[in-house]
């Protein structure tokens, strides 16, 4: 009974306060522009000329160039980027705006580039305009690079966080970073919207700009590269995605979404396709009756610390037609990052409800379709400490903040069963498509904000297909073929897997096959060779052992892990 009542404060409890808009983070003021290479010894490297930003006004560049350099000791390079960025603020239209970045795109290397980009990021940093943060002027309209410009040229505040990514992005892709997108985030108190790019000459390298501040991850695999370690962090259970336009085009599960799903109960496949269980999160189960508990700890790749308690349970009626599944966690999250240490309170709670279909025979084949609802949420409070890098002196800047981050989507289904007469080929077939609803894009664009929100946009997340061919090769013995392919605007996956399952063993290996306009930020998304090997001991109980080969990732030593493999076969 004890155990019922806490769960139902769980509950109740992680859907208090309401969903607030994207309020545009303000930039925090630092001493100067830095570069991080998020390399695995997380090595600092600090751009000294770009120091000198904060003193130049566009109308002395020219002019007073050798006092200047003089003064302030700049190499030649910093001229020329200064000059290239004043010409981009002394267009009058944005036909000029377009032909310059043209020009750019051809006499620049990939290097001019982000530099020129992180260079306009902190003038856009430092005209940031505070009224349209706090929805006094203006939220709903859009703030183009256009406007953008002419506020540095007219000394006029112009953008926030969402009108700057978005400006920023418009100009890497008229450079030619195409695979560029605006990420949007929750961060403490509020949200967040940055820019990231992958330069198609070094495609495993992410480049992450806030406002001025450039991040370099070289080493991450998928999820994990979206990290943000500067000075605005990110908390939270999704990244959303969108275009150079600021139109939406996916949201992806963080890897803090992904620990509170799977410590708290929650089923990878139905949650996200593209994600599977987290190897490392420790558990310890307790179930009674229809709801189970749990204890749980973790830690990330990009050393976030979680540990908590966590409830589920599920509910249905006889014939499985409708069900509905409740998750709730409550943990203690911690993260150190070059800047800062983040620390937070957190409960998350997700409700998924489904309508199935009765399912349908005609001879030997079955067809069966259903719907389901996914709420997610996530509250609390967080402490971020920064680590002496403000503009406070010597006093480092503690702030304290809410946490909140919210989801819903709704997901369809079709699935089918044929089964030969002599029953032993089968083939199945599933067909799922999943929207989500986009709070933070008035009209279908990141720039329009209301206070209020009148409506959620559906945006299309992804359309998955799996098929499933198997055959009885022997008593008790079958062989499984499956393909699958999953859709999403950011790009394609396609898997290929052969099986073999004989009553309580079972042996897979695999491939799976990428878009090239797929990025490699997205979970599951590396072209991987796998295998797998499972064996049930009881009905709650089973040991799994996994290895893959990721291409352009960590190369694990294969000898080792099928001389592991061979050891569970004796």
């Amino acid at each position: 009974m004890k155990l019922k009542i806490f769960f139902l404060l769980i509950i109740a409890a992680s859907w208090v306060g309401h969903c607030s808009a994207l309020s545009h983070t303000p930039p925090i003021n630092i001493y100067n522009t830095n570069f991080i290479d998020e390399t695995p010894a997380n090595s600092l490297i600090f751009w000294p000329y770009q120091a000198a930003f904060f003193y130049f006004h566009k109308d002395l560049i020219d002019k007073d160039y050798n006092k200047n350099q003089a003064r302030f000791s700049l190499p030649p390079n910093t001229y020329n980027l200064l000059t290239s960025k004043n010409q981009l603020i002394d267009a009058p239209t944005l036909y000029d705006i377009n032909r310059i970045l043209d020009d750019f795109s051809l006499s620049m290397n990939n290097t001019e580039k982000i530099e020129l980009v992180t260079s306009l990021g902190q003038s856009f940093r430092k005209n940031y305009d505070n009224s349209r943060a706090h929805f006094e002027l203006g939220s709903a309209e859009i703030v183009s690079l256009e406007d953008l410009l002419a506020g540095l040229r007219d000394g006029q505040p112009a953008g926030v966080c969402r009108d700057i990514a978005v400006g920023q992005a418009q100009i890497l892709d008229h450079l030619g970073s195409h695979n560029t997108y605006v990420l949007r985030f929750q961060t403490l108190g509020s949200g967040h919207a940055t820019v990231v790019t992958q330069i198609s000459d070094n495609p495993s390298t992410l480049y992450k700009i806030n406002y001025d501040e450039l991040t370099i991850d070289t080493h991450n695999l998928e999820i994990d590269k979206l990290h943000q370690n500067t000075t605005i962090p990110d908390i939270g259970i999704h990244y959303h995605l969108y275009d150079i336009d600021g139109k939406p085009v996916a949201r992806l599960t963080s890897r803090l979404g992904q620990v509170l799903n799977d410590a708290s109960g929650g089923s990878e496949k139905e949650f996200d396709p593209f994600i599977h269980s987290w190897p490392n999160l420790m558990r310890l189960n307790i179930t009674e009756g229809f709801a189970s508990g749990r204890i749980f700890c973790g830690v990330t790749k990009n050393r976030e610390e979680i540990v908590g308690l966590a409830m589920n349970t599920k509910v249905g009626n006889k014939n499985d037609t409708f069900s509905l599944q409740l998750q709730s966690a409550a943990s203690q999250y911690q993260s150190e990052r070059n800047y800062v240490t983040l620390r937070a309170n957190l409960i998350y709670t997700r409700i998924y409800g489904k309508l199935e279909t009765p399912q349908l025979q005609i001879g030997n084949f079955f067809i069966q379709g259903g719907a389901g609802l996914d709420g997610t949420a996530l509250i609390g409070q967080g402490t971020i400490d920064y680590k002496g890098i403000t503009d406070y002196n010597d006093n480092d800047l503690i702030k304290k903040d809410n946490v909140e981050d919210y989801g819903i989507s709704g997901i369809g289904h079709i699935e089918s069963l044929w089964i030969s007469e002599n029953r032993k080929t089968s083939i199945k077939t599933n067909l799922y498509t999943n929207f989500y609803g986009e709070f933070y894009a008035y009209n279908n664009d990141i720039r329009r904000q209301k206070e209020n929100f009148n409506s959620i946009n559906p945006v299309h997340n992804y359309t998955l297909f799996h098929g499933e061919l198997g055959y009885e090769i022997a008593s008790k013995t079958k062989c499984i073929f499956k393909i699958e392919h999953v859709y999403r605007k950011v790009g394609t996956l396609n898997e290929i897997e052969l099986g073999i399952k004989r009553k309580q063993l079972g042996f897979n290996i695999g491939q799976t096959f990428t878009s090239p306009t797929l990025p490699n930020w997205v979970e599951n998304s590396r072209k991987r060779i796998y295998a797998g090997f499972q064996k049930k001991i009881n009905k709650n109980s089973g040991l799994i052992f996994w290895i893959e080969n990721i291409e352009d990732g960590p190369q694990d030593s294969l000898l080792n892990s099928w001389l592991s493999i061979s050891l569970l076969l004796r």
